[in-house]
């Protein structure tokens, strides 16, 4: 959602001066006014606004009148590059992270644009229309999150989405009335094939898959994939690995995230990956040669993963308590685990990138 259809790394490259209206306004206003040239006729929908470190040097209520003259003056340079009234070009203000709060503190820009309405980053929506309110005439949007780079942590390496999650979200989102566009960041496409086919069939007709529907809608998908006769039994497998994951994503893992010593709690969330493991190591060994590889990428490498690191953690858990009651022996022993499996993420990596169809 970088502004004037202009994106950040083309500021970095070819943009002269500071990211900083105040400051440097006419060479942004020709920055953007480019952006608009290059669109042409292609069907677009402008990001107006503007975010970024170079903007906020003045006081807050300095700074939302800054704001709302930008968007006046990005709002010109669209009707002069299309010869056409501003309404009449699709734009959207997307109101992410500290964007929301000028919102919230009276910041507004013209009816016709969408607001755009953002998650927190990890799949919890933070705003929606209120019911009853005036209807804008250009509507409400949602930009979702199924990957994320940033504070507190990254989360990138494979797919943490509960498709039950994402169709709870979406389904109060267009019940709201926040549904005239949808965005969602997905990062690189390969670990999100799943999630990205559902948010794609999901806001092409919500009233088609309903809160009751969504194992089918995954037993579908996976038949699509695999046929008929383990559908069922793949889907399981994505449905619970996702779920797994999506409690506590691999980034936010470490030896203190579950307690060794209350209810047996690390131990269980590890035999639950174990268990996955196996039943979807045993599917593998059932299917035909030709969809090997694409039930490795698609099943099988998450599960492996996201099981191993587990496991690893879990030993990383075990070798410190060792540590704090002087058992030198069991600590040792603890350590070997845990440089054995971090030596076996490194092998479940190198094959899924080099070994795995040719590479």
């Amino acid at each position: 959602h970088e502004p004037m259809d202009r994106a950040q790394q083309e500021w970095k490259r070819y943009g002269k001066g500071e990211w900083n209206y105040e400051h440097n306004g006419e060479v942004l206003r020709d920055f953007w006014r480019k952006g608009i040239k290059n669109m042409g006729s292609a069907e677009t929908i402008v990001t107006v606004g503007m975010r970024g470190d170079g903007d906020m040097p003045m006081g807050e209520g300095s700074n939302i009148k800054l704001l709302e003259k930008i968007v006046a003056d990005q709002r010109q340079i669209i009707s002069e590059e299309t010869k056409k009234k501003p309404a009449e070009t699709p734009q959207m203000w997307a109101l992410y992270k500290e964007v929301q709060d000028y919102y919230d503190k009276g910041m507004r820009v013209p009816d016709d644009v969408t607001l755009l309405l953002c998650d927190d980053n990890w799949g919890n929506i933070r705003k929606l229309p209120k019911l009853g309110e005036k209807k804008r005439a250009g509507g409400y949007g949602i930009y979702y999150h199924f990957d994320y780079v940033g504070g507190p942590r990254n989360y990138k390496w494979i797919n943490t989405n509960p498709i039950s999650k994402t169709w709870e979200q979406m389904h109060l989102a267009n019940e709201y009335g926040a549904n005239q566009v949808w965005i969602v960041n997905v990062g690189d496409l390969k670990p999100m094939e799943f999630p990205i086919s559902f948010f794609l069939d999901y806001a092409w007709n919500p009233k088609k898959i309903g809160a009751d529907q969504i194992q089918q809608y995954t037993e579908d998908w996976a038949a699509k994939q695999f046929g008929p006769e383990h559908a069922k039994e793949i889907a399981d497998i994505i449905s619970e690995y996702s779920k797994y994951n999506g409690r506590r994503k691999p980034e936010l893992l470490d030896q203190n995230t579950y307690s060794l010593t209350n209810y047996n709690e690390f131990e269980k969330v590890v035999s639950d990956y174990n268990q996955l493991k196996t039943k979807a190591e045993n599917l593998k060994a059932k299917l035909p040669a030709n969809e090997q590889d694409a039930y490795y990428e698609l099943v099988l490498h998450p599960v492996l993963a996201s099981a191993n690191l587990n496991e690893m953690y879990f030993e990383a858990a075990k070798n410190k308590y060792y540590v704090t009651i002087k058992n030198g022996t069991a600590a040792n022993a603890a350590a070997d685990k845990v440089k054995a499996l971090y030596d076996k993420d490194q092998q479940i990596s190198n094959y899924y990138n080099d070994t795995l169809a040719n590479g």
